[in-house]
Formats: C-alpha cells, sequence, structure tokens
C-alpha cells in the first residue's frame, strides 16, 4: 500500500507517525512545498521575539527523524489531482497513490487592497514571511499591521517586542472581534494603547503606494500614514485552489465525513483545509487554525489503515 500525505504541517506529520505505526511495511510519501523541515506556523511569532532560532520552530527535533521511520519526504507544490488514475500533480512530476491525505492548511485571505503586491508589505504565515519581517522590522521602524483578531494579536506582540512605532488597523468596531465582546475587545485596545501601539478600529486600509522607499497607507478615516513596513493579518481560508477541477465535494473546505474521508472513498483530509463535522454539535465548520487538527489526523490515519 502506497499513502501519499499533501502537506507536511501538525496535521500531516502525525497522520504519517500513526499511519506508519499501524503499517510499519507500507510506503508513506510526505509531500511539503517549503525550504524548511516540518514547521509550525503558530511558533513564528515567538520567532519574531527572538525567544527561539528556526530550529525551535520545527515539529521534530531529531534530523533524521523521518528518514528511521522510512516516511519518504517530498519537496513540491501540488497543482492538481487525477482522481480517477489515483495521481497527484506536483510540479515538474507526478506521484500515483493508494491513499491520499489532504493536509495543505490555510493559506492567508489577500484584502482586494491596491498596493497589496508592493514590496514591504507581507503577511506573517510562512518562516520565509518571518524572515522578511525581520529584516524591515527594526527598532525604531514604522510598522502597520492590517487585522487585530486572534492571530493578528500574537503577531502584533512579536512586533511590540521588536520596539517597532506600531500602527494597528482593524475593520471591526473592536480588537479581536470574532472572539471577544465590545467591553471585553475594548480592554484588549485600552492595554495594547497603553503599550505604546496606536490602535484604530472601524477603520480599513483603502490603497499602499510606493514613496519613496517607504510605503504610504491611506485609511478610511482620512489618515495617511507613511510606513517602512505593512503586515497583513486579515485572516486565512483553506487551502483548496489546486483542487478546483479535481471533482472532490467542497464548499469553503474539503467536506469530509466523521472518519476524515471526502467524497472520493480512498482520498482522507484533516486539518485546516476541511469542512468537518464538529464533534460536540454535528454542524459543518471550517475553523482558521482548527484545535483538533491533531485528532482530525489521528482519525483520518486510523480510518486510511483500516480502522479500530
Amino acid at each position: 500500500m502506497k499513502y501519499v500525505i499533501l502537506g507536511n504541517g501538525p496535521a500531516g506529520v502525525i497522520a504519517a507517525e500513526m499511519i506508519r505505526k499501524r503499517a510499519p511495511l507500507d510506503q508513506i510519501v510526505m509531500i511539503g512545498c517549503e525550504d524548511a523541515p516540518p514547521y509550525s506556523r503558530m511558533a513564528i511569532p515567538y520567532l519574531l521575539m527572538g525567544n527561539i532560532q528556526e530550529s525551535g520552530t520545527y515539529l521534530r527535533k531529531e534530523v533524521d527523524h523521518f528518514e528511521k521511520l522510512k516516511i519518504e519526504q517530498v519537496r513540491a507544490k501540488a497543482s492538481s489531482i487525477d482522481l480517477k488514475a489515483k495521481k497527484l500533480e506536483l510540479e515538474g512530476q507526478s506521484i500515483s497513490f493508494d491513499k491520499l491525505l489532504i493536509a495543505t492548511g490555510s493559506v492567508p485571505i489577500q484584502p482586494p487592497i491596491p498596493g497589496m503586491n508592493l514590496p514591504g508589505v507581507h503577511p506573517c504565515w510562512t518562516l520565509e514571511d518571518a524572515r522578511a519581517i525581520a529584516k524591515l522590522a527594526k527598532p525604531g521602524s514604522r510598522v502597520l499591521q492590517m487585522g487585530a483578531g486572534f492571530i493578528g494579536c500574537i503577531i502584533l506582540e512579536a512586533l511590540a517586542s521588536r520596539k517597532v512605532e506600531l500602527t494597528v488597523v482593524e475593520m471591526g468596531d473592536r480588537m479581536v472581534p470574532r472572539m471577544m465582546t465590545s467591553v471585553a475587545g475594548g480592554m484588549i485596545k485600552k492595554w495594547v494603547q497603553e503599550q505604546g501601539v496606536k490602535v484604530f478600529t472601524d477603520t480599513k486600509v483603502e490603497s499602499i503606494a510606493q514613496a519613496g522607499s517607504s510605503l504610504m497607507v491611506t485609511l478610511s478615516n482620512g489618515k495617511a500614514l507613511e510606513v517602512d513596513l505593512v503586515i497583513s493579518a486579515t485572516g486565512v481560508k483553506p487551502n483548496i485552489a489546486f483542487l478546483k477541477s479535481s471533482g472532490l465535494e467542497m464548499h469553503t473546505g474539503i467536506l469530509v465525513n466523521e472518519q476524515m474521508q471526502t467524497s472520493h472513498p480512498d482520498v482522507y483530509a484533516a486539518g485546516d483545509v476541511t469542512e468537518s463535522i464538529d464533534f460536540s454539535t454535528g454542524d459543518r465548520i471550517v475553523n482558521a487554525i482548527q484545535p483538533n487538527a491533531a485528532e482530525q489526523a489521528r482519525i483520518a490515519a486510523i480510518s486510511m489503515t483500516g480502522g479500530d
């Protein structure tokens, strides 16, 4: 049996290890598209704070961990899936599979704002992003962050620790609008402002333009700010664009059942890429950074290897 795991984040790694325990002699291929070993995106703010090195973000610390488990690693980006042929198309090659797990996680949402593609505008989602931000976010640098949700506030803390001049713009009427009440969100805003961070709520970024070596950011409140770096922390969405013509059933994410099985019997999915069934309510949900991704990966691995 050949198991292929597309995605080498937490869900992909846990699934690969679980499959190896249950199928000690079968072939396992794990595919990732970044120039780093499997790592945790949630550790990136701590990297920016200087609390850890890049190696501190790695999910497994032993260099030969996956080699010991005979889990083959491939670095490539998937372009499509041929379900009939049971073949995964990658850039420059294709890989066949008997069972496939899609664990491609999420990708940042890019707001339709003029200037989002300019140099100096970055999401904070990958190690590559972190490296670029670290070069620009020096003490005294002028930084504007779009978004003050849960993830945004973690990034905010990391940026503030780098002694930058930080401005945060949130289109909601409070900070962490999806998780906090008006009172709680207001308390967070007040505390953040007391730390020297400027916060504009009920405000949108309307445009970003090059201004010499700087960026000029125009806000909906009439202000225009000159900054050195813009961070986009406006949310994420399931990474499913490459599956558009696959034939898999999808809405916002890949639809899966309680066994993490997709509409194709030999294809499974786990983690942020899924539109899964909430174990407590029975409703379908899509969460950015799902807390149950590890459990989903274990369920998928068990289901793929025959259950029980």
